[in-house]
């Protein structure tokens, strides 16, 4: 009986309607993503987070089951905010329920809530590979006429790898300084954001480009890819933008402990109490092995007179 009333409600999704384009598909493409993650694990609980790999998975199925010329606009916060008219959906933030009432992009979605979460009794319909793949089923049937083979997991990486390759492609034009009031709304750059710290930290071989700290304990790491311009007010995601920090010297970096001069030369702070076990002046950065990502001197000036170090190279 739950399997039917579920059944039911997904037959009658709330979607918004166009004279021209006809009703939207974004609802129940969203629907057959997070099955899609749950089947590949990446979801293996009632919380479904916005990840770059949720967001693959989107839009593979929409490049596979809507038309190019059905003229929606394939964004994922849509139905993601949305869902939740159809009443068996909330967004949630530490643990508590929560209402977006803007339009929000993609990154303001996912620092406003921590993921979606389905009602109590829906989710192990959604846990279990039997009912999973009726629930899929019956969206592909109900709402589209091709019955794509499912998504696979080499696609996703596909999807993903072209992101990143889009963010390297950044270093071939030249640096933009310019701070950004608003940040771009597609889906595109949105994974190119999550991205960004894998592919820094990918450049510098996994290590921290100060001290060559590179410990790992599984997919845990102590190197993080950190922006030298801040995201908040810049919106740069350009690999020149970024250094790979151990934890230590990515606080020390954003607190302005320490910074760099424009020959990659480390100046450090005469605020900071160093015992020069956590840093010496004037040692030199590990670059990244390939220098055409090194990063640029304009942005390291601006961190340097962010933090009133001498403006010097």
């Amino acid at each position: 009986m739950v399997l039917a009333k579920y059944l039911d409600a997904l037959t009658h999704l709330h979607r918004n309607m166009n004279k021209a384009r006809g009703a939207a598909p974004h609802k129940p493409i969203l629907l057959l993503a997070i099955l899609h993650e749950v089947e590949a694990g990446r979801i293996t609980q009632n919380l479904v987070p916005v990840t770059p790999e949720l967001v693959a998975s989107f839009h593979l199925y929409w490049q596979a089951l809507v038309s190019k010329d059905a003229g929606w606009n394939p964004k994922l916060a849509y139905p993601f905010r949305y869902l939740k008219r159809d009443g068996f959906w909330e967004l949630v933030k530490n643990n508590h329920l929560v209402s977006i009432e803007h339009e929000p992009t993609l990154n303001q979605l996912a620092s406003l809530c921590d993921g979606g979460q389905f009602a109590e009794d829906l989710w192990p319909l959604i846990a279990d590979p039997h009912t999973r793949g009726i629930l899929r089923h019956h969206l592909q049937t109900t709402y589209f006429t091709s019955q794509p083979h499912a998504t696979c997991e080499v696609e996703t990486s596909e999807y993903l790898s072209a992101q990143a390759e889009m963010l390297k492609q950044q270093a071939q034009a030249p640096f933009r300084l310019r701070p950004t009031v608003k940040e771009q709304s597609t889906d595109g750059y949105f994974v190119r954001n999550r991205l960004f710290p894998k592919v820094v930290k990918e450049l510098y071989g996994f290590s921290c480009c100060v001290c060559s700290l590179s410990a790992r304990l599984g997919n845990s790491s102590l190197i993080d890819g950190a922006h030298i311009l801040p995201f908040a007010e810049y919106h740069n995601d350009d690999p020149r933008n970024g250094l790979a920090l151990c934890k230590n010297h990515h606080w020390g970096f954003d607190c302005g402990a320490w910074s760099l001069t424009d020959t990659y030369e480390v100046l450090v702070s005469p605020k900071l109490a160093n015992d020069l076990v956590y840093i010496q002046m004037g040692q030199l950065l590990l670059p990244p092995r390939d220098n055409h990502y090194r990063p640029d001197p304009e942005a390291l000036k601006e961190h340097r007179k962010r933090w009133g170090f001498p403006i010097v190279i």
